[in-house]
Formats: structure tokens, sequence, C-alpha cells
């Protein structure tokens, strides 16, 4: 998988800030997040569950304009991804040349004024997280504005229904596996925000897994996936090539997680992907190389590397060692996380691991 340096980088720019400022929410088991996920399904009205800040795939979530103020129902009713070349015109016009592309999602949604004034368009377009910009909704089905037009002229009257099938053009594969729908803000802990992949589909709902348990932080759905299994978790009083001082010159010791990587796509993977972050509550543990997670990988049999400088390969599997520096003396609250959703990087949207 080619991965464009854009959203690395800010994928890790956003797990420095989560680091810094988030808490250690309590999370569940693996057996728990399958309960969870199963007792969040629709109810019988379809109304979601107030308890929970997103919403699954047909249910309707009330949304207040980010604007307006006004409350409204929001349903996003279907998700679909279809080839590029079914929309090849509309790709070439708003993107360009097509190879730089992989396809397109059409997302169907319904939004229904309940407020008492006008709510414009940019109260509720979704921003389609895993590519950092907003749907389209004038493309391919809208049943008043053409495609190109502004629908931030565009406004919804109390009580007006509007239905809609609007679009992401998409640059690589299985990006559905790897966003969400994002509204208000565009801040997945402010919610609502929708999974552009029901969690049921997903290989690896979010929750927490124990030592042997694999994980995937890279989902292609039925082309495969990048699986991570933890064997044992230990601390390292020092690791070579990697400096005992954090970012604010704390003392840091390392935490050395035994894994096996496993990639059984049909794409190279950055490493990046594969390695998890490292956190002891609210104090900052990601080291940093030019701007870049300094995770230390060494292999049972090869050279030890940087996350960043190598792929796994299709096919491969490697068992290893990953280093991560952790305030010396917190070692016990370490908390190991994946964050695989692009750009809603938050506590709720996370694989943890739980190394007891």
């Amino acid at each position: 998988m080619i991965l464009k340096r854009t959203y690395v980088i800010f994928a890790l720019v956003s797990m420095l800030f989560l680091a810094a400022c988030g808490g250690n929410n309590e999370a569940n088991s693996n057996n728990e997040a399958s309960e969870n996920n199963n007792s969040n399904q629709s109810s019988e009205n379809g109304a979601a569950d107030e308890d929970k800040n997103y919403a699954e795939m047909g249910e309707t979530f009330e949304l207040i304009g980010y604007y307006s103020d006004e409350p409204m129902d929001v349903t996003v009713n279907d998700i679909t991804i279809e080839k590029k070349e079914d929309h090849k015109e509309y790709i070439e016009e708003i993107y360009g040349d097509l190879d730089d592309t992989d396809s397109i999602a059409l997302i169907d949604m319904t939004v229904v004024n309940k407020g008492e004034t006008d709510i414009g368009y940019g109260d509720f377009i979704p921003q389609f997280s895993g590519m950092n910009t907003e749907v389209d909704v004038t493309y391919p089905e809208h049943e008043t504005l053409a495609t190109g037009d502004d629908p931030y002229d565009e406004v919804i009257e109390p009580g007006e229904e509007l239905h809609f099938v609007g679009s992401t053009i998409l640059i690589e594969p299985a990006m559905e596996y790897s966003s969400v729908l994002l509204f208000n803000g565009y801040e997945a802990d402010e919610g609502p925000f929708v999974y552009t992949v029901p969690q049921s589909e997903h290989k690896t709902p979010v929750g927490t897994y124990g030592l042997e348990e694999e994980v995937f932080p890279v989902d292609h759905g039925d082309e495969g996936g990048l699986g991570v299994t933890f064997h044992d978790v230990y601390t390292e009083e020092s690791v070579d090539e990697m400096d005992n001082e954090g970012l604010e010159g704390e003392e840091l010791t390392y935490l050395a997680m035994d894994v096996t990587f496993e990639n059984t796509t049909d794409e190279a993977i950055s490493y990046d992907y594969a390695v998890p972050s490292v956190r002891t509550g609210n104090i900052e543990n990601i080291l940093l190389d030019q701007g870049r997670s300094a995770d230390r990988i060494v292999p049972k049999d090869g050279e030890a590397f940087w996350s960043y400088d190598e792929d796994i390969q299709p096919g491969e599997k490697l068992e290893a060692t990953i280093y991560a520096g952790v305030e010396k003396g917190k070692e016990d609250e370490a908390i190991i996380s994946y964050f695989p959703y692009s750009m809603a990087i938050s506590e709720s949207t996370t694989i943890n691991i739980d190394p007891n």
C-alpha cells in the first residue's frame, strides 16, 4: 500500500496531541467489546442509543447545527464503494488523473430539519476522515443541486426533509475500513460519528484485547489485513540507538513487546501502521526522530530498524520485539493502543492491548 506522507505525518501529530491531552479511559475486554457492539444496535424505532457517541448505519441520530444551533435528524442510510472506472468523468474533473485514485465511496443520507429556522448545508455535511475532506453532496444524486454547485448557498427549511447520495474519492485501497464520517467540527470525541464500515464487519472492533489475541490495525476486509499478535510485554532499562531521555527531559525506560506481524494483503504496508502508541496517562511518551514515530523494531532473526524505514511485504510474517519509551517509574501505567481510524483519533476509536 503506497501511503501518502501527508496522512502519515498528520496521524502521528494527532497521536502526539491526544497523548498529551487525553486521559486513560477504562477499557473493556474483547468479549465486552463484542457485547457492547451488539447492545448498541438500532432500537425498533431506528433511533441511536444516547449512551454512545456514534451511530450505526441506518440509525437516526439528532445533530445540533454547529452554526444554526438548530436540531435535525440525520440518517446515514448506506455507504457503498464503487469502481473508479464507473465514475471516470467526475473523478478526472475533481481529482485529476484516474491512476492516482483507487475507488469512490457513495454516501446515502437523509436529513430532516426539526428546528424553527433554516439550517444551512454546512451544518450537516460530514467529513470522510480517511481523506480529510468533506463529502460532495452534489454527486452523484441530489434533488435540486447539480454537480459542482455550491451547497453552502443552500438551506433546509423547518420541517423539510432532504435525501441525497454524496461521494468521496478514495486514493488508497480499503480506506473505508480506516475511516469514519465526522460531524459538527469534525472531532470524533465530540460525536456523533458513523463508522464507514460497521464495527461488526471489522476484523478487530474497537475495544481491549489480551496477549495471544491477533488484532488488525490495518483491515482490508475480504482482501486481508495486517495482523499483530502480542506474546509478552516487559521492560528494558536501555535499548541500543534509543535515548534514555524524553522530550521534556524525563528519564525513560523501555517497554518491550514481543510480537508477530503478518501481512495477508496484496499491498506493502509501512511498519508505522503495525506499531502501537504507548502512553502513560497524560504523559507524552512517543519519541520523535525528524517528526516521525521512533519505534525500534528488532526482528528475532535479522537487523534492527525503525518502523518508518521499512514496509512489511505482501504475505510476509515477522517475529520481532518492539521498543517504546515510557517515563521511568510509570511502566505499570502504560497504555498500549492502536488508532486505526484516520483523522479520527480519540479514546472511543482505539484498539487497546492489555498486557496482563
